[in-house]
């Protein structure tokens, strides 16, 4: 069984109590409502190097780090490397 969303009664049909009581909830309710069924726009997607990039860090000292640790958690690497010189072997 689907109930109907609409309620089958008006604000004339409530005592005057009632009334303003039914009219704070409406008027709370509704903005909830309202802004729970609108759809939203999506959230902009924020990559970390995206981040990186607005802190100043270059493109190619990106991929410098990501060798490094990449080396690190297979076991290769050892501490920082320059250009021309080779890693330390164990």
């Amino acid at each position: 069984m689907v109930l109907d969303p609409t309620p089958p009664y008006r604000v004339p049909d409530f005592c005057p109590d009632c009334r303003e009581k039914f009219l704070a909830v409406v008027g709370w309710i509704a903005p909830a409502l309202e802004s729970t069924l609108s759809p939203a726009s999506p959230e902009p997607i924020t990559t970390p190097e995206d981040t990186l990039r607005r802190a100043g860090i270059s493109s190619e000292r990106q991929a410098v780090y990501q060798r490094r640790m990449s080396s690190l958690l297979t076991g290769r690497g050892g501490g920082p490397t320059t250009p021309g010189s080779r890693p330390k072997s164990n």
